[in-house]
């Protein structure tokens, strides 16, 4: 399989975000946490940001404070996912939601049970765990509308491959 230039770069930030987490101790991440000059109110207007542990866990709903990605550093360098697209391979999303739209690539979304035809919403208000994935990944930063996505510079498009009862093997392929 030929590896593009934007598989490498998806992937490289899906390591990144692993890599985070994993290097994340209870210790090291408590001191990073209280050291760190980033605020929830400079990462902007998200009312929802504060509750969003895997992304900035300062104890918030009982959790232990700083196990999360350790992204607000990331972000500080300017590193939001831009010329990145996310593909979501899962049950759809719906591209159109108030957090997304912004960031919906239909260039290359597929809707399988409408014949593969390219989709500006595969999936719509039925999808919603690829809906609630692509949020995590990519939602909208900064626009006073819930929370925000780990990559929110980054472009979504969506596959509804497991919305299908079954699929074929070119399908799936073709999905991945």
């Amino acid at each position: 399989m030929k590896t593009t230039k934007t598989s490498k770069k998806l992937l490289f930030l899906f390591c990144i975000a692993l890599l985070a987490s994993s290097c994340s101790d209870s210790k090291s991440s408590a001191a990073a946490s209280a050291t760190s000059t980033t605020s929830v109110a400079s990462v902007g207007a998200d009312p929802l940001y504060a509750y969003q542990w895997h992304l900035k866990n300062s104890g918030q709903l009982g959790g232990t404070a700083g196990i999360d990605l350790n992204v607000e550093d990331v972000w500080s360098a300017g590193n939001e996912g831009a010329g990145v697209v996310v593909m979501i391979v899962d049950d759809g999303a719906e591209l159109d939601h108030q957090e997304l739209f912004a960031n919906a690539n239909s260039t290359y979304s597929i809707n399988y049970l409408s014949n593969g035809l390219a989709s500006t919403n595969p999936g719509g208000a039925t999808a919603s765990h690829g809906t609630a994935v692509a949020g995590i990944i990519s939602g909208g930063d900064n626009n006073a509308v819930g929370g925000r996505g780990v990559a929110s510079g980054s472009s979504l498009a969506a596959r509804n491959l497991i919305a299908l009862s079954t699929s074929t093997v070119a399908q799936t392929v073709d999905a991945l």
